[in-house]
């Protein structure tokens, strides 16, 4: 995969595809995180010399063109962090966008309209594409968040301009391939969290790869309601219940263990200051949520990270955002943090804990990306970086 390193923008119009879907509310950005990452590919392409015509999508317009979704707000924050001016155009292509761009100087950043404004661009419509393709000589495509999805600012421009990653995209795709470049054994996965059919189709990936797959959160009580035991105020869905099953039955015919949580944290709500206490995880009472593991649990699951060449993490093992039950998800982060392994860290609920613990200079490569990697890791195809490796 060709980068924006490998191409002289000198002078050249280069359209860059951001991810600039910052979250709003009452009118305002409040986390401004995306913008902030795009800023690398931008610093570099203005020391270059290019001529920087951004475009993203901001909230689900569906194809009509919503005043509270207009860009202006993105380009005042982008302004104000590089303080510089950002010429903001309230049109894609057009007479208006071509005047504008004709008369940029190198160095000079525009942001056009909100692309989920026309309907072609999440139906990746040839024309449309073909009509984003007028408006510069060079595409570069920064938008690692956005892999997996196949829209015409990211897979079908790429037929019409000669398209490269940017610094983002780089960066995140190494990252994807140094995750799995190469398994050293003994190879620990702990899955955790609580999107359960999501967590069950990372395990069924890893289901003859890893040596052993340590499950937590509400997955692991998936698998025990799967078993025949009572999961207490948490409900299983039927699709997830199936799941279990069909992983428990597989992984009997491959002689594999999935290791279950030995004991739990219960509490009567999920509040700080509830009543809590630690049980076995045969013996949940139907009236209390499980809201993280026990001693047991954890002293068994650190042995085997301990002892792992690899160890791969993904969701919280209880909730941590709540002082009263983040006793599990500390002592792992701890875990990782100290194992001589090899570790992975993915999805921002994992690496937000792993922060809120100060781990995170401990951990080999931290992948906040979580939809991505989890697709990638499943085996999955990513549009977006496939039609960048074809260049």
């Amino acid at each position: 995969m060709k980068t924006v390193k490998d191409v002289d923008v000198k002078n050249k119009r280069v359209l860059v595809r951001e991810d600039f879907d910052v979250p709003l509310s009452d009118g305002k950005i409040i986390d401004d995180s995306k913008i902030k990452e795009a800023l690398p590919t931008i610093k570099y392409l203005k020391d270059q010399g290019a001529k920087i015509i951004l475009m993203s999508d901001l909230g689900k317009p569906d194809g009509h063109a919503i005043t509270e979704l207009r860009m202006d707000l993105v380009a005042e924050r982008l302004e104000k962090i590089l303080n510089e001016h950002i010429e903001n155009i309230d049109e894609i292509v057009g007479d208006s966008t071509q005047e504008a761009i004709s008369s940029m100087m190198p160095g000079e950043i525009l942001l056009v309209e909100n692309l989920g404004f026309s309907g072609g661009e999440y139906s990746n419509n040839s024309d449309f594409a073909r009509g984003l393709a007028t408006l510069a000589d060079v595409y570069v495509d920064d938008a690692f968040s956005l892999a997996d999805k196949r829209y015409a600012s990211n897979v079908g421009i790429t037929q019409y301009l000669p398209s490269y990653a940017g610094l983002i995209m780089e960066k995140e795709s190494d990252k994807l391939i140094n995750m799995l470049k190469t398994i050293d054994h003994p190879f620990v996965l702990l899955i955790a969290g609580t999107n359960i059919e999501e967590k069950m189709s990372v395990i069924e990936r890893f289901i003859d790869i890893a040596d052993n797959i340590l499950v937590a959160g509400l997955p692991a009580l998936a698998f025990l309601k799967a078993l025949g035991y009572q999961t207490g105020r948490i409900k299983i869905s039927d699709t997830s219940l199936k799941m279990a099953k069909d992983l428990l039955s597989e992984a009997k015919i491959e002689n594999i263990i999935i290791k279950l949580p030995d004991d739990f944290m219960v509490a009567e709500s999920i509040y700080a200051g509830a009543p809590h206490k630690f049980v076995s995880s045969r013996d949940i009472p139907e009236d209390m949520y499980v809201v993280d593991i026990g001693p047991k649990t954890f002293s068994e699951y650190n042995k085997l990270i301990y002892d792992a060449e690899l160890a791969l993490w993904n969701g919280p093992v209880g909730v941590y955002e709540i002082p009263d039950f983040e006793w599990g998800s500390r002592s792992m982060a701890q875990s990782f943090a100290s194992t001589q392994a090899k570790t992975i860290v993915m999805g921002q609920d994992t690496l937000n804990l792993i922060n809120k613990f100060n781990k995170s200079s401990f951990i080999d490569i931290l992948s906040n990306h979580r939809d991505i990697a989890l697709k990638y890791l499943e085996g999955k195809d990513l549009p977006a970086i496939k039609v960048l490796e074809e260049f």
